[in-house]
């Protein structure tokens, strides 16, 4: 059948037209669905609209680069409690003795941190709070104005890990390429000894408030040094190790064992009359002979260039009067026993001389020297750096052997240097 043509064409079949205005009615309501799953997606939306994060485009721990679904800023009064939850976990330890010389963070500067983000709360968030470097946006995902009082403590320290990154984006510290390791170096080791090792130093306040012995306090700050290696030995410490002057700048972070031993030492710990005394008589006999009273591990510095072995062991074992013995283990030499040792005015002395005595000689019953062995040894026990005991000094061995007995060009072999130990 013909048609005739009309204003803008040919005529179209009646099946034609209808056909395709339900095509045209299913677009648009195909298109308003799509919106619709977009603002608010149910079980199956998309993997975006679920709130997954996706990979971030620099690696900055816990913190996200690309964008989620739209959530809008928290009201001002949130950044308030968020703050509140900060200072409450920056003041912890604010009673303990050791707060006089520790720091977990200056408020100062999180709240500068704080203040300088879009604060944002998505309850659908897959982790618990997350720093995104490009948005500039710390996203919770629990309300900082509803968090229980037994919760205060573990969600400031949450904030306070987010802004942490703040800071260190801040600073020009985001990796350029994709390493947690290296974004997660700082957050990592100051949780661990805010969480692990300072509250072992809270148990040894409470030991000397009990008046427990030199001894035991001594071991709860051995653990507490322990802990403190621990921390520097995790996957990402262990990686880059954190430096504490760092640290210190941007974050206002320090724990110093030295500076704590000393606030010990001191007798100004602001902690109980019975607490106070302990821990001063306990520190300061840190370097007391009775104190030394261990075994120790060694090396030789620098190494020597011949075939001697490099490592030493030896065991103090002091009597109150200073006066004492010790028994030295030269690698694969030998061990020698030296009941000479003294330790006087900090400076430990170790004397020792032994003579070997030849059998037979040509026949006759003759006693000869074959060789003589002395060894003098001198030590000082020391703080180092992470508040351990350590003692360093010098040696001098000398070793002769009789040319009538070993032949010509046997005689007297001098070695010397110096040596550094700590306790096992």
């Amino acid at each position: 059948m013909s048609r005739h043509p009309g204003p803008s064409g040919p005529v179209r079949p009646r099946w034609t037209t209808l056909f395709g205005a339900l095509i045209a009615t299913a677009v648009i309501l195909g298109s308003s669905a799509a919106v619709m799953t977009a603002a608010k997606p149910g079980p199956g939306g998309s993997a975006a609209a679920r709130g997954a994060v996706p990979p971030p485009v620099q690696a900055l721990g816990e913190q996200v680069s690309a964008a989620t679904r739209l959530v809008e800023p928290a009201a001002p009064s949130k950044k308030a409690y968020a703050l509140g939850l900060v200072n409450n976990f920056l003041k912890q330890y604010d009673k303990a003795g050791f707060a006089k010389a520790t720091a977990l963070g200056s408020a100062a500067k999180y709240k500068a941190a704080l203040n300088a983000v879009t604060l944002k709360i998505d309850s659908r968030l897959k982790k618990v709070a997350v720093f995104d470097p490009v948005a500039n946006t710390v996203t919770l995902s629990f309300d900082p104005a509803k968090v229980k009082k037994s919760e205060r403590l573990s969600r400031g320290e949450t904030i306070w890990h987010e802004l942490t990154h703040k800071i260190e984006a801040t600073q020009g510290d985001s990796s350029v390429l994709v390493n947690k390791l290296w974004d997660e170096r700082n957050t990592e080791y100051m949780t661990h000894v805010a969480d692990v090792a300072l509250p072992i130093l809270t148990i040894l306040e409470k030991k000397a408030g009990a008046k427990a012995t030199d001894q035991e306090l001594l071991d709860y700050w051995n653990r507490f040094n322990d802990a403190l290696t621990a921390g520097a030995a995790l996957p990402e410490t262990a990686k880059y190790p954190t430096d504490p002057d760092l640290q210190a700048k941007w974050f206002g972070f320090t724990v110093d064992p030295r500076a704590i031993s000393r606030v010990y030492a001191s007798g100004k710990s602001g902690l109980g009359a019975a607490a106070t005394i302990r821990l001063r008589e306990a520190f300061r006999a840190r370097l007391d002979p009775r104190m030394l009273n261990a075994s120790w591990t060694g090396t030789r510095i620098p190494e020597a260039l011949d075939y001697r072995p490099q490592g030493f062991n030896f065991v103090l074992a002091f009597e109150a009067d200073g006066k004492g013995t010790l028994t030295f283990d030269w690698w694969a030499v030998g061990s020698y026993g030296m009941p000479a040792a003294t330790y006087i005015d900090g400076v430990l002395t170790m004397h020792y001389y032994r003579e070997s005595v030849c059998g037979e000689q040509t026949g006759e019953e003759a006693a000869w020297i074959c060789t003589t062995d002395e060894w003098t040894v001198t030590g000082t026990a020391v703080e180092a750096d992470n508040g351990r005991i350590v003692m360093n000094g010098q040696f001098t061995h000398e070793l002769w052997s009789n040319p009538a007995v070993f032949g010509p060009g046997h005689g007297t072999e001098i070695d010397s240097g110096t040596w550094s130990a700590s306790r096992n």
